[in-house]
């Protein structure tokens, strides 16, 4: 190689000129690098990028299928859960009431009905001038009357008429007299009665009046003390009833709410079990394409393998050239000789390098 120097000194330029014995080496070797580098390129006509095989189609197309097109069950859980967040599903036994049914002794009559002691204020027959006393002091009267008429009057009918003077003065004194006494007896008979047997009847009948109005009044008493035991008794059946009814009710109504319940709960987790399923098939699809890609990648190996087979074929020539050059040049010493050629001036030029160079390349080839 050659190179200027400065100051207007001698130049010198560096000749390659390897020993003779190597020289027609070197002009074969340019010769062959010429041959080598005219050839045209040759295209590499096999395939170099491994197809997409079976497995990845239809691990591909299984993919597709599932991503658009859900299973049965997957699109039932999510119809389910599009429902379930708008509010579809709403208890159905949320808003219903308990009866409450009526009670038809809760109205009754809760005192029994008052009746009358027929007894209380019964009039009583004997107290006073009543009819009934009336014709009892009459009938007794006239009993004595009657007793008068058939005794003391008849006697005394009979004793004048025997003594021939019926209808006499004397006669006539012995009736008036016999008359005035009666009268006095009818008198006091009519008062012994009045005081007497007036107050013992009227005593009696007080007494069994008293006794009846009491025994009656026991009677009501007894009446309506079951009359009330009876209502309190038929309420009391009749609310313990529609207690135990309401009860049915709200244990029938919790009973149903707790099976609508648990209904959602296993709508809610057949969705989660849908899901899992759905996922568990997007995993099978993965596993069939990386089976796929695993063989790919085998044919990928193996058409690289048949490149690089190319391209070293390829090289070779190249190869060979460059480590015949290498050992040619180290056989011829890795130096030329320096010869003066002559005088030239300082010359700075940024084309000197390439100049050098082309003169070296112009040694080389003869």
């Amino acid at each position: 190689m050659g190179g200027g120097s400065g100051g207007g000194g001698s130049s010198t330029v560096a000749r390659f000129e390897p020993p003779d014995y190597a020289a027609q080496s070197w002009a074969d070797y340019v010769n062959n690098m010429r041959a080598i580098t005219q050839q045209p390129f040759q295209q590499y006509e096999g395939m170099t990028i491994a197809p997409i095989n079976d497995a990845q189609a239809g691990g591909m197309q299984y993919m597709m299928n599932i991503a658009g097109n859900d299973s049965p069950d997957m699109a039932a859980a999510k119809a389910m859960n599009q429902i379930t967040a708008s509010g579809g599903y709403e208890n159905p036994y949320a808003t219903i009431q308990t009866e409450n049914a009526y009670n038809p002794w809760q109205l009754a009559e809760a005192a029994p009905q008052i009746q009358t002691n027929t007894y209380r204020d019964q009039y009583n027959p004997y107290g006073g001038f009543s009819p009934e006393y009336q014709q009892f002091k009459q009938n007794s009267l006239n009993d004595t009357v009657g007793a008068y008429q058939r005794g003391t009057a008849a006697q005394t009918d009979s004793a004048y008429n025997r003594a021939g003077a019926f209808h006499g003065g004397a006669h006539d004194a012995q009736i008036a007299s016999n008359e005035d006494a009666l009268a006095r007896n009818l008198a006091r008979q009519g008062s012994e009665m009045d005081f007497g047997q007036w107050d013992r009847s009227s005593g009696l009948y007080n007494t069994d009046t008293a006794r009846n109005a009491g025994l009656e009044q026991q009677a009501i008493g007894m009446v309506n003390d079951t009359r009330q035991a009876d209502y309190a008794r038929n309420s009391g059946i009749a609310e313990n009833a529609l207690n135990r009814g309401m009860q049915s009710q709200t244990n029938d109504l919790n009973r149903a709410t707790s099976a609508w319940d648990a209904e959602r709960q296993r709508q809610m987790g057949a969705y989660q079990n849908a899901l899992q399923g759905h996922q568990s098939d997007l995993s099978d699809a993965q596993h069939i394409i990386g089976v796929g890609d695993a063989q790919r990648q085998y044919q990928q190996d193996m058409l690289n393998q048949q490149l690089n087979s190319y391209n070293q074929w390829q090289q070779y020539p190249y190869q060979q050239a460059d480590i015949f050059g290498n050992a040619l040049s180290r056989a011829s010493g890795n130096y030329g000789q320096n010869t003066q050629i002559g005088q030239t001036n300082y010359q700075a030029s940024p084309y000197g390098p390439l100049i050098g160079g082309g003169l070296l390349a112009a040694s080389m080839f003869g």
